[in-house]
């Protein structure tokens, strides 16, 4: 494959996506597990 600055900065835009949206869903994780759901019977997974 030709590595030119367009397939380079496609490339970049893939995995910064893709890391943005796995530490969104890191985040989202651990904030149920430290506060539940907000459901009414939900309790925290840790303590």
């Amino acid at each position: 494959m030709f590595m030119d600055e367009v397939v380079f900065a496609g490339l970049l835009i893939i995995v910064l996506t893709c890391a943005f949206f796995g530490l969104f869903y890191a985040m989202i994780k651990n904030d149920i597990a430290k506060k539940g759901t907000g459901a009414p019977d939900s309790k925290p997974t840790k303590q």
